[in-house]
C-alpha cells in the first residue's frame, strides 16, 4: 500500500476516504450520509484488527512483518480498545502487543487506542489526528516516532510509559495534549514542535476593560497552563533544559489568559506580557540587547526635538548615550562631554520637566533591558 496522494498509487479497501497529502477528500465517497455502524465497515474494522493481531515485530535485515498502515485512511470514530479481550481489568498492564507502522496515516475522527502495549520501533511519522486520540495507559517498548505528525483535537498519553527513545520532532499540536503521569525515557525530544493555545488572547486594553467589567475566567487557560507546567516538569526531570525553557514560555503564556482569574491578577499578566515583549520569557538573548541597542536612538529623537531639530541629532545621540546605563555612563561622559554642542545643551536645560522625563525613562528601560539580557544569558548557559 503506498501512502495517499503518491503518484501511482494503489488504492486498496482501506484507504478510504482517499485523501490527497493535503487533507482534501476523493468526491467519491459521501462521507456525511455513509452508515458508519454498517455491517460491512464493522466488517473493515474487525479487518484492521486481524492485520494487527497478526502483526509481528521487525529486526533490521528481516522481512517487515508489522502492521503496514501507511497512508491508511480511518473516515470516521476508530475505537481499537473494544478489541481488547480484557479492557476493563488490564489498565496500566496492556497484555496485547501491537507492531504498527503507521506513516503517513490519517485518522479523521475520534481515534482509542488506551491500554495496549506497541513492540518493536512503533512510527507514527507524519500521521494525522483529526479528532481527539487516547493512548492512556499505554506502553511504547522501543523507539516511537511521532516526528512532523499533527494533532489537530487533542491527544492524551496520560499513565503512559515510554521505556524506549521517543521523537515529537517538528509535531503540531493544534488542541490540548496532555502528558500527566508518563514515564519518559532519557531520550525524549520535542524539538521544533508547535503547541497551539486555542484560548482568547486579548490585548492589553481589553485584558483591563475585561478585569474591571467581569470577573470571568477564560475557558480552558488553566487546563492548558496545567498541560505545559507538566511537560516542563518532565523536560526538567531529563536535564533538558532547552526544551523545559520552552514549556515554561508556554505555561506563562497560557497563564495570561486566565483573564478574571484570583489566582493571576491583572498586574501579574501585564508583567508577565513585558517579560515575552522584551524577552520571549528569557529565551532570547538578542530582543533585549536590541531594545538596550535602540533606547539611546528613540531617546535620542526626543532629546533632538527638545534641543532644537534634526541638526542636533549627533548632539542628541550622544548625550543620550550617556544615559543609557546611568552607573556606566559617569565613565564614558568625558569622553562625550567635548563633542556637545553647548547650545543644544541650553537648551535642554531650560525644559527641565520634559528632559528629565525623558532621562528618567530611557534611564529606567535600559536598567531593564541590561536585566534581561543578563537572565537570559543566565537561563541560556545555566550560569549558577
Amino acid at each position: 500500500m503506498f501512502p495517499c496522494g503518491e503518484k501511482g498509487e494503489e488504492w486498496t479497501r482501506f484507504h478510504l476516504p482517499p485523501h490527497d497529502r493535503e487533507g482534501n477528500k476523493s468526491e467519491k465517497w459521501n462521507l456525511q450520509k455513509e452508515n458508519w455502524r454498517s455491517e460491512k465497515w464493522i466488517n473493515w474494522r474487525n479487518s484492521i484488527w486481524e492485520k494487527l493481531r497478526s502483526a509481528s515485530e521487525y529486526y533490521s535485515g528481516e522481512t517487515d512483518n508489522r502492521a503496514q498502515f501507511q497512508g491508511v485512511c480511518f473516515p470516521a470514530y476508530f475505537d481499537f480498545s473494544i478489541n481488547h479481550p480484557e479492557n476493563e481489568t488490564t489498565n496500566h498492564k496492556p497484555a496485547i502487543k501491537l507492531y504498527l507502522n503507521a506513516l503517513w496515516s490519517r485518522f479523521d475522527n475520534t481515534l482509542d487506542i488506551r491500554n495496549f502495549r506497541f513492540g518493536g520501533r512503533t512510527k507514527f511519522q507524519h500521521a494525522s489526528f483529526g479528532g481527539w486520540v487516547d493512548f492512556k495507559h499505554t506502553r511504547f517498548d522501543m523507539e516511537t516516532f511521532f516526528e512532523a505528525a499533527k494533532f489537530d483535537g487533542g491527544v492524551s498519553f496520560q499513565d503512559s510509559v515510554f521505556t524506549g527513545a521517543v521523537s515529537f520532532n517538528n509535531a503540531k499540536f493544534a488542541a490540548m495534549a496532555k502528558f500527566h503521569g508518563c514515564t519518559f525515557h532519557q531520550d525524549t525530544s520535542f524539538a521544533d514542535a508547535k503547541f497551539d493555545i486555542p484560548v482568547l488572547k486579548l490585548n492589553l486594553f481589553k485584558d483591563i476593560w475585561r478585569t474591571v467589567t467581569s470577573k470571568h475566567e477564560a475557558e480552558d487557560a488553566e487546563a492548558y497552563e496545567s498541560a505545559f507546567r507538566v511537560l516542563r516538569q518532565h523536560m526538567e526531570n531529563l536535564r533538558n533544559h532547552e526544551q523545559e525553557m520552552k514549556f515554561g514560555s508556554l505555561e506563562m503564556q497560557a497563564r495570561e489568559r486566565r483573564y478574571g482569574s484570583p489566582d493571576v491578577r491583572l498586574l501579574v499578566r501585564i508583567l508577565s506580557r513585558g517579560y515575552g515583549f522584551i524577552s520571549d520569557y528569557g529565551q532570547s538573548i538578542w530582543q533585549p540587547f536590541l531594545g538596550l541597542f535602540l533606547a539611546p536612538i528613540f531617546a535620542a529623537v526626543l532629546y533632538a526635538g527638545l534641543g532644537g531639530g534634526k541638526e542636533y541629532f549627533l548632539d542628541a545621540l550622544a548625550f543620550a548615550f550617556q544615559y543609557s546605563l546611568p552607573p556606566i555612563s559617569m565613565a564614558i561622559s568625558g569622553f562625550f562631554e567635548p563633542n556637545i554642542d553647548g547650545t543644544f545643551t541650553n537648551v535642554l536645560l531650560a525644559k527641565p520637566f520634559f528632559t528629565g522625563l525623558v532621562m528618567t525613562v530611557h534611564g529606567i528601560s535600559s536598567l531593564v533591558m541590561l536585566f534581561f539580557l543578563l537572565l537570559a544569558l543566565k537561563r541560556r548557559f545555566q550560569i549558577r
